[in-house]
């Protein structure tokens, strides 16, 4: 997990299905070439696809074989969280939110996040990364939206006037069983917002 700017990530969880559809119980030898060979994917242009492939093969590389299935047939609330953890796994910024902002106020029994604590939390992060400290300001503002849309998309925040309730993600039994055992049990209670780390 690093920090970095992906403003121009989008959340792609269609795409996501997509490939897992595509790759499910399949042997994939490379799988850039699968992706860019066999027309999985729609896109605008070649650089929208090699954008797109770029993404998903960091995406899909912490995903196993159960997460994929699950990813290719499970409801749509499930895929959503399983897109929002392949995301979490690769990219800090949106990790240390989920603990130290949406579980860090849910195990406090607060149940929404305002504004100004997403403000404070960049300010913060900024102050203790210097990665994030050379960001411009742009860059920032775009990195906290872009937080604030994965965590709606993943099924954390529900948008209201003015701020964000917190809320619990929809999500199959067979990936919480799998991800109860595949991860560590700080993970799993942020992941799934319990008591116990």
């Amino acid at each position: 997990m690093i920090y970095r700017v992906i403003p121009l990530e989008g959340f792609l969880n269609l795409e996501m299905i997509q490939v897992a559809k595509h790759i499910n119980g399949k042997v994939v030898v490379d799988f850039r070439k699968t992706l860019l060979e066999n027309d999985v994917l729609d896109s605008s242009s070649a650089n929208n696809l090699k954008r797109k492939v770029g993404i998903l093969l960091k995406r899909f590389a912490v995903l196993d074989e159960i997460l994929i299935d699950e990813l290719a047939n499970a409801d749509i609330a499930t895929t959503e969280f399983i897109t929002f953890y392949s995301v979490l796994k690769n990219e800090k910024l949106l990790f240390d939110f989920l603990n130290e902002t949406i579980y860090n106020n849910y195990i406090k029994l607060k149940k929404y996040i305002t504004k100004e604590e997403i403000d404070s939390f960049m300010i913060e992060k900024a102050r203790q990364v210097q990665e994030i400290n050379s960001w411009t300001e742009d860059s920032k503002n775009r990195m906290k939206n872009k937080v604030l849309e994965f965590s709606i998309k993943g099924g954390y925040l529900k948008k209201e006037k003015n701020d964000y309730t917190i809320i619990f993600p929809s999500v199959s039994k067979r990936t919480v069983e799998h991800i109860r055992k595949i991860e560590s049990n700080e993970l799993v209670s942020m992941l799934f917002l319990e008591k116990g780390i």
